[in-house]
């Protein structure tokens, strides 16, 4: 099974990275490569995927936080009623929420911790291939 590259759509992602048209991942895993150099599929792959992840965890960061509060607007009669409702149950959600944003403070430490590992394990065999690469011109 191979896969369809079109050549079009490629060239015309590239120049709307000059022009300042294409998307910010298609600009963050075009515009980390050296000129003249065109990456592997593979190359390309682990990019836009780690661009990608990288925003998702940028996202996370922001948004971590459960807020108690939201503002509440509509009908003056809708609004009073939620906003009784609200605080004869704070007590109970209150701490629901804490926990909540507890959680979200340690998965976001362990996805912290998982991405630098996955940094690390990459830089280990790049420099395994880039080894076993002399070696083989080496032996031939």
């Amino acid at each position: 099974m191979t896969e369809q590259i079109n050549i079009l759509s490629i060239m015309e992602t590239i120049t709307g990275v000059k022009q300042g048209k294409c998307t910010d991942a298609e600009a963050a895993f075009l515009t980390d490569y050296p000129d003249g150099y065109i990456p592997t599929m593979n190359e390309a792959r682990k990019n836009l995927i780690e661009s990608r992840r990288n925003t998702a965890m940028d996202y996370i960061r922001i948004n971590k936080d459960v807020s108690y509060y939201r503002e509440i607007s509509g009908n003056r009669i809708k609004v009073f009623i939620k906003r009784v409702i609200r605080k004869l149950i704070r007590f109970c959600s209150e701490p629901q929420i804490s926990d909540q944003n507890r959680i979200n403070e340690n998965i976001l430490k362990v996805l912290d911790i998982q991405n630098s590992e996955i940094r690390v394990l990459r830089s280990e065999l790049a420099e395994l291939q880039s080894h076993n690469r002399q070696t083989e011109d080496k032996n031939e």
